[in-house]
């Protein structure tokens, strides 16, 4: 804001203060001028009445110059806001048209917003010093979206895409990069052991088989909660196979977490937690460190796991599940890869984190390929001979000689009409589904029948397209190596004068940028019409307060081991001590599952959870007063302290501390006394509760002890 804008602003606050001074002043004047209103009989004299009025005329003149003051203060604000609204950035297109950047920023969505929240959100965003600067604003694209949902055709949530048969010829050739994964939930339907007994067993074993055996052939795999169950039971042999596809690049783990974690219900501290778990366990037994996200089940994503992200050395990452109005929105403008930065990094560049965004409904095969689900269900190849079938009535069918020309033609169609929604000529296409390649039948098809199918794409010089199986790292080692030839395109066009950037207001980025920035979050979810993904939220709450409560209590543990550790006073038992720390944090990381915490999974699943939640040692039990036949209702309860009990307060946070700490004790006249021996300040309750007759009863053998506790940082 302009500095004549803010002066007007003082003054108008100023004026407006003098003026309510002076009504004050004239409605309650000293007491020498006031006149009794009633007198003893409680009846009303002619003088008073004609005072009373001639009042209420000099205040409603008053009332009206100062609405005239007050007209001529917003009019000179109007004016001052339509002086800076003419400085707005435009830049230049080669062809030399200008276009306005904040056109779409004035459009109006009339069920979410207004002109006049919208100069307040413009106004607020100004006057913050470390917004982000960036292209798209989530904030601002959920004011304009209309959320409606027409029918786009065989793309039902976008419209039907064409491309130019004979400039595809000119461009860069496109680069098809198909990624064969599968998406293992840590619970969901079965329990964590029954899914890797009946399925996830299987797939890395026929992992090690098939890539082995094919050198062409690559594979991903996310979850390491059942990688390391999996990695306990092989041999030396098998072992060194593992990490000599891990070098080859024809296996990659990405992300590397314990778990794909939930992204709205997760504590920030769980989610550190599961990542260290999983990464401790790669570098440790694989000397592997992931380099690239992948999350494409999680419902709704949030920006503070991009910054985590980021922070553990991450450099990119693909998501799924955005709001289909979103995702139709950024494939319009062909921003569905884009570097996310945090809302707080203002020009910085320190959070940034290149992010590529799949354009369907899922992330499955049908919805993979592209726009056309009842193309793409053809290509997955385990549907074949009726294994499964395609809801859009037309199935798999084997490739051979006389098809294959047909059938490649049909799929690189797909890829090229998908390619029209990036800007580089570079696809990602995921190859798979929850729990794929769990049978040895399914890499036998997927892989021969689509060998089948690159080789003659490839061969096609006229389509100009190069296919193949690959890894989430040579997606993004192509999408580098474009955006290089991109920035050098560029620095040359700039540097024959071909190319203007934007120009005018301070803060903008300078210079082109292959990638737009983007900043804010993608909640709330939804897939589909108003199918929105909001109650995970709430629901289950037992076990999200199981959550955060273990969360404390596993923290708390973990800094009075490493303390005593660091202090040399260790017990002769700390292996046992330490494994117990492991055992919790990974039943705790494992919780943070987007199945989990967030309480989709069903109901044996949830009580498995729970189980697995709780120290399983009698010792255990005791001091948390466990009762396990009930736990699934209640959480542990508050021991009783006894006399001559010597307590130990400790504060886990990062930050002072002074707080009220209650404990339950069994005799009324207990008091807490310091370590200098003196009484604390305290004071002794009753502990009320419900009985069987629904009424209101004390409890006659406990009291709840409060005292008051101030402790500096992890104390």
């Amino acid at each position: 804001m302009s500095f004549p804008a803010k002066s007007t602003i003082i003054l108008a606050f100023g004026m407006f203060v003098v003026i309510s001074i002076m009504l004050y002043l004239k409605v309650d004047s000293n007491e020498r001028r006031r006149q009794a209103t009633y007198g003893d009989s409680n009846i009303l004299n002619d003088n008073s009445i004609q005072k009373l009025e001639e009042r209420l005329q000099s205040l409603n003149k008053d009332a009206q110059n100062n609405k005239k003051l007050l007209n001529k203060i917003e009019s000179k604000i109007e004016n001052s806001n339509n002086k800076e609204e003419k400085n707005e950035d435009f830049y230049v297109n080669n062809d030399g048209g200008g276009k306005d950047l904040n056109e779409n920023s004035k459009k109006i969505n009339r069920h979410t917003s207004s002109a006049n929240s919208l100069q307040f959100c413009s106004f607020k965003n100004h006057s913050l010093p470390h917004n982000a600067v960036s292209d798209v604003q989530m904030l601002s694209v959920y004011d304009i979206l209309p959320f409606d949902n027409p029918n786009g055709g065989v793309w039902k949530q976008g419209w039907p895409i064409t491309y130019d048969h004979q400039k595809i010829k000119e461009e860069k050739r496109l680069e098809v990069i198909v990624i064969p994964h599968s998406h293992c939930d840590p619970g969901w339907i079965k329990t964590f052991e029954k899914y890797y007994e009946d399925q996830v067993q299987n797939i890395l074993n026929f992992m090690v088989t098939y890539l082995t055996q094919n050198k062409d052939l690559k594979f991903i795999f996310a979850e390491i909660s059942f990688f390391e169950l999996w990695w306990s039971k092989q041999t030396n042999k098998i072992r060194e196979k593992v990490k000599q596809l891990l070098i080859n690049g024809q296996f990659e783990i990405v992300t590397g977490g314990w778990v794909m974690t939930d992204e709205a219900n997760a504590h920030y501290y769980s989610i550190i937690m599961e990542l260290f778990e999983g990464h401790e366990f790669l570098k440790n037994q694989l000397d592997y460190t992931p380099r690239n996200h992948w999350s494409i089940d999680p419902f709704g994503l949030s920006p503070t796991l991009a910054y985590l992200l980021n922070r553990s050395n991450f450099t990119h990452m693909a998501i799924q599940r955005v709001h289909y109005s979103v995702k139709k929105y950024l494939a319009q403008k062909r921003q569905l890869e884009f570097i996310w930065r945090q809302l707080f990094a203002g020009k910085s560049t320190s959070t940034d984190i290149i992010t590529h965004m799949f354009p369907f409904y899922s992330y499955d095969a049908p919805h993979s390929c592209g726009p056309d689900p009842k193309i793409c269900c053809q290509f997955d190849f385990r549907r074949l001979n009726g294994l499964l079938t395609c809801p859009w009535g037309v199935d798999a069918s084997p490739i051979t000689p006389s098809n294959v020309e047909e059938r490649a033609q049909l799929l690189a169609d797909q890829y090229r009409k998908k390619a029209q929604l990036y800007g580089f000529n570079t696809i990602l296409v995921p190859l798979g589904d929850d729990f794929r390649y769990d049978i040895e039948r399914e890499w036998t098809e997927q892989y021969t029948n689509y060998k089948k199918l690159f080789d003659y794409i490839n061969s096609k010089s006229e389509w100009n397209i190069n296919a193949r199986f690959g890894t989430l790292s040579d997606y993004f080692e192509v999408l580098e190596r474009r955006l290089s030839e991109k920035e050098e395109e560029n620095l040359i066009e700039k540097e024959q004068g071909k190319y203007r950037h934007n120009v005018g207001k301070k803060g903008k980025r300078q210079g082109p940028s292959p990638l737009p920035i983007l900043s804010g979050d993608f909640f709330t979810y939804s897939d589909r019409d108003d199918h929105y993904w909001s109650g995970y939220f709430t629901s289950r709450p037992f076990y999200k307060h199981l959550d955060r409560s273990l969360q404390h209590y596993l923290r708390a543990a973990d800094i009075f081991f490493s303390l005593v550790n660091w202090k040399g006073k260790m017990p002769t038992n700390i292996s046992t001590l330490y494994n117990s720390l492991v055992n919790a944090r990974r039943a705790l990381s494992l919780f943070q599952h987007h199945d989990g915490v967030t309480g989709t999974a069903k109901s044996l699943v949830m009580d498995d959870y729970g189980e697995k939640n709780y120290p399983k040692d009698a010792n255990q039990q005791q001091k948390f007063k466990i009762d396990l036949e009930h736990f699934k209702n209640k959480l542990a309860e508050k021991i009783i302290i006894k006399e001559e009990s010597t307590l130990i307060i400790t504060n886990s946070l990062g930050h002072f501390r002074k707080e009220i700490v209650c404990i339950y004790v069994n005799n009324i006249k207990l008091k807490i006394v310091g370590n200098d021996g003196k009484i604390i300040l305290q004071q002794i309750e009753p502990i009320f509760y419900s009985d069987n007759l629904n009424e209101l009863s004390i409890y006659k053998d406990k009291y709840s002890l409060c005292f008051e506790v101030e402790l500096p940082p992890l104390d």
